[in-house]
């Protein structure tokens, strides 16, 4: 079963990935589906926090917060 903050975070990366077609949709999606978040967070600098809260254990917000 996905935790609710794991769906979350899925809604909000098939969303960005939505609204910015013209960045290589499927390879972000495949790159966020193996936990390559430090790559995402490099190639796409303006992914929101949320693609990143409750998937990315190591997240921490700019406030120093991790997961919701």
């Amino acid at each position: 079963m996905i935790r609710h903050s794991h769906s979350a975070a899925a809604t909000a990366a098939m969303e960005y990935v939505l609204g910015h077609p013209e960045q290589a949709p499927l390879q972000f999606l495949q790159l966020w589906s193996e936990g390559r978040f430090d790559t995402l967070r490099r190639d796409w600098s303006d992914v929101p926090d949320s693609v990143f809260i409750g998937a990315d254990p190591a997240f921490k917000t700019e406030t120093g917060h991790g997961q919701a």
